[in-house]
């Protein structure tokens, strides 16, 4: 006896033709839609109706540039592609990126939240969640202890740390980029929760770089939120290894949310003063916050540690570079520096104002080699129009902080490093305050750190250029050897310095004496109740 089959005949007349109906319905829509509404901006065509311009998005270390190509090319300050459905939109001027990610930024300021992204754990990070309540409730946290008056609590740990940087270089050391990332990994770990990092090979550090590195080989697998089918495939399975990487990213945020914010605890209760301590703890040393509270204080950590580990030691490694190609600015650095504040001390924070050499050199290596030269993506809540371009709900902008900073229009030879440009009338001063800094971001996604991470490099430029000479090495006929700039970074997603050959010493005696000195410095504000 013969059973019929469970399964309908999809081959029968009335299935074909229910398929057939479907997909006219929705390519009537898609052209009503392109001919009613204003266009999307220029971009190159696309291959296919179904994929978009899949596999047509610039690959390599420096996309970016691809975009200013295009956006020559198609004489457009946006640059539209589209893959699945998503909607994927550059910004390649400072005029564009202002009015869509700044005064349109009720409608701009969520993140394309994907599915790899809730796989790999990034949900822990404030500077990837999508704009909503809890975002806003985590904004909100970090705001009242990061703006700046918040931010001078961070001072103390700044300054020991910066100190115990310059006694690294003293030696010995295998490359002077590994003190570099030491330097600001302990800024982040001992501000958040007390703990002591002594060296960027210890676990904790290195787990939060692992998990940055998975970050970095995340885009371009966005085709896995718009085919859900693709998250129940094996990862053994041919398309399935992304969860492979996922799962090794969220292992290490787990540990670094976790592991830490223990440490935090035992460090308050012994006496070490650590930020997340301060908000779980009245003054009695008990833990005082409701769970809601505690998760958030733990993923204040990890976004921290997260977010300084690489922008700030690439923005001191630029530096480094920059001094060493260009020893005219170095030299006139330092002279400013003798005459402001003598050879006999340190900076200090309350110099700042005293130093607007120093400041425009800071504000030169931040525009120079922009650490995130795509920024972080923002995301359309509601479709707009810009310029006469559509751009739809659910829009992935990017703003091309490379092209803005590169600018010939507003930057005279911008491939060149020239602090004085940042300069006012008769050198006194500085154009700009903060929030005319770029790397920060636009709009209410504005890099919610930015004062300590200002603080914090602007404080190693000063006090580097006051103790150390930064040089080429020299040829045994004494001839400086040359350095490719295009040689000394690890381009991609972000923009990381190498350890490039080159000399730091000790300007004088007298400065390697100050240098060693710092050993016995006491800072006030490291233990709990100072």
């Amino acid at each position: 006896m013969t059973t019929s089959s469970p399964l309908p005949d999809l081959t029968s007349f009335p299935y074909l033709s229910l398929v057939l109906s479907l997909t006219l319905c929705i390519t009537i829509a898609y052209y009503l839609r392109r001919h009613t509404s204003p266009p999307y901006p220029p971009g190159p065509k696309a291959r296919s109706f179904l994929t978009g311009n899949w596999g047509q998005f610039p690959a390599g270390g420096k996309v970016y540039l691809k975009y200013i190509e295009w956006g020559r090319q198609y004489g457009s300050d946006l640059i539209h592609m589209e893959a699945f459905g998503q909607h994927y939109v550059v910004i390649n001027s400072f005029k564009a990126a202002n009015e869509i990610l700044e005064k349109r930024a009720l409608i701009s300021s969520s993140r394309p939240f994907t599915l790899m992204d809730e796989f790999g754990g990034w949900g822990n990070v404030l500077g990837l969640l999508p704009y909503a309540d809890r975002w806003r409730n985590f904004r909100k946290l970090f705001h009242q202890n990061f703006r700046p008056d918040g931010a001078i609590k961070s001072r103390p740990v700044q300054l020991e740390k910066i100190h115990r940087f310059l006694r690294d270089l003293l030696g010995p050391y295998d490359g002077f980029m590994d003190c570099v990332v030491t330097l600001s990994e302990s800024i982040a770990f001992t501000t958040m929760y007390g703990y002591d990092i002594t060296s960027h090979q210890d676990h904790l550090p290195r787990a939060a770089r692992q998990a940055l590195e998975v970050l970095e080989q995340l885009p371009g697998l966005d085709a896995y939120t718009y085919l859900p089918f693709l998250r129940y495939l094996p990862s053994w399975f041919p398309g399935g290894g992304f969860k492979t990487l996922a799962e090794g990213s969220r292992t290490c945020i787990e540990e670094i949310k976790e592991v830490p914010f223990k440490i935090a605890v035992d460090q308050w209760n012994s006496g070490k003063y650590s930020l997340i301590g301060e908000l779980l703890h009245t003054n009695n040393g008990k833990i005082n916050a409701f769970p809601d509270k505690i998760d958030i204080a733990k993923n204040m950590g990890v976004t921290t540690v997260l977010a300084s580990s690489d922008t700030t030691s690439s923005h001191i490694g630029t530096f480094v570079l920059a001094m060493a190609l260009h020893p005219d600015i170095q030299r006139k650095a330092q002279r400013e520096i003798d005459q402001v504040i003598g050879t006999n001390r340190l900076p200090s924070f309350e110099d700042r104002p005293s130093l607007p050499y120093i400041e425009a050199i800071y504000r030169e290596v931040m525009r120079w080699i922009p650490v995130l030269p795509l920024g972080l993506p923002h995301n359309t809540t509601e479709p707009d129009v810009y310029d006469g371009y559509y751009i739809p709900k659910g829009t992935s902008l990017f703003a091309n902080i490379w092209a803005m900073t590169h600018d010939e229009n507003v930057y005279e030879e911008p491939d060149k490093f020239i602090p004085e440009r940042h300069l006012g009338p008769n050198g006194t001063g500085v154009i700009g305050g903060i929030n005319s800094i770029l790397t920060y971001g636009f709009g209410r996604r504005v890099c919610v750190g930015r004062h300590v991470a200002d603080a914090t490099v602007w404080m190693t430029i000063a006090c580097l250029l006051t103790v150390y000479d930064i040089s080429l090495i020299k040829d045994q006929d004494g001839k400086e050897t040359e350095l490719d700039v295009n040689e000394c970074y690890h381009f991609g997603a972000v923009i990381l310095p190498k350890s490039f050959p080159c000399k730091i010493s000790p300007r004088s005696e007298s400065a390697e004496k100050m240098i060693r000195d710092t050993s016995t410095i006491e800072y006030e504000g490291l233990r709990v109740g100072n």
